[in-house]
């Protein structure tokens, strides 16, 4: 075969190519215009494969191609969303950004990675509500892989540690929740995990651990509540100088004042336990007792 041959054979090849290219082209514009992006991005794959064989002819194709791919994911991923295909979507925008990446196409890549963290987060609420924590927790993880400073994912991951009964995880995420801009909500999530360890505690006489699990509570904010179970905690085990600390936290009230008076009396504090003894005097649980102890100490 002659070189004039064989170059004219090799043109023909490369036209027979790009027509085979166009057509399936148009074919996969037409799938885009009817709605059916998942039959478009299969056709400019393949438009793009063939055109890719025509050599110079088939560049701008190609690049077409490319720039067409990832936003047809992109609006693939969109339809889903609106449809509350939150899985599908996901699937769709992770698609789109790898698709884009290896393009280069900058503008679906953003866009898809500023709809990701959204849809992982709707993800890992709708597992938590299921109880689901194993993949709520996957999903609060993969938010935080593209939004690092998002308190709220912080939060919901610590509240999802909880559910699972995983303390100490809880309290590295709420404590990078507060770090991130959600502070009160962090500490009033912490505070509730050390009050109900504190009342498990005081209801199984484990009086040690109730008196650590009120002073944690104390750490995010006074409460009234957790001191006087820490406060009564501390006077069974007799340590009167916490009982007195943790009872002036709590309510006023003739429970806290009959702990102050018992713990005053017993630490040898006699004017103190009858200031308390008297602030119980007519009390119907303890005014008959505290009548008998004012008695007893010869208070004034």
């Amino acid at each position: 075969m002659t070189l004039t041959l064989a170059l004219f054979v090799s043109a023909g090849a490369f036209a027979q190519d790009m027509t085979a290219a166009t057509e399936t082209f148009n074919k996969a514009k037409e799938a885009f215009t009817a709605g059916n992006e998942t039959e478009a991005v299969t056709g400019f794959n393949e438009a793009m494969k063939i055109a890719s064989a025509a050599g110079d002819e088939g560049k701008q194709m190609v690049s077409d191609c490319k720039d067409l791919i990832p936003k047809i994911l992109f609006q693939a991923a969109t339809k889903k969303l609106n449809a509350k295909d939150y899985a599908g979507a996901l699937a769709d925008l992770e698609a789109t950004a790898a698709k884009a990446k290896e393009y280069g196409g900058t503008e679906a890549a953003e866009s898809a990675a500023n709809l990701i963290p959204q849809v992982t987060m709707i993800l890992g609420d709708n597992a938590l509500n299921d109880k689901n924590f194993t993949e709520a927790i996957a999903k609060y993880k993969e938010t935080l892989e593209y939004t690092p400073n998002d308190g709220n994912a912080f939060l919901r991951l610590g509240m999802t540690y909880i559910a699972s009964g995983d303390e100490a995880s809880a309290e590295d995420a709420f404590t990078k929740a507060k770090a991130n801009g959600q502070a009160d909500a962090a500490n009033k999530q912490l505070s509730t995990m050390y009050f109900n360890k504190l009342a498990a505690a005081y209801q199984a006489k484990n009086f040690s651990a109730a008196i650590a699990a009120a002073e944690k509570v104390n750490e995010f904010g006074t409460n009234p509540q957790a001191s006087l179970y820490g406060g009564m905690a501390a006077a069974n085990m007799k340590n009167y100088a916490k009982a007195i600390s943790l009872l002036k936290k709590a309510q006023q009230n003739s429970t806290t004042f009959y702990y102050l008076a018992t713990s005053y009396e017993k630490s040898g504090s006699t004017a103190n336990a009858c200031t308390y003894y008297k602030k119980i005097l007519n009390d119907k649980q303890f005014g008959a007792f505290a009548k008998s102890k004012i008695a007893a100490l010869k208070c004034k």
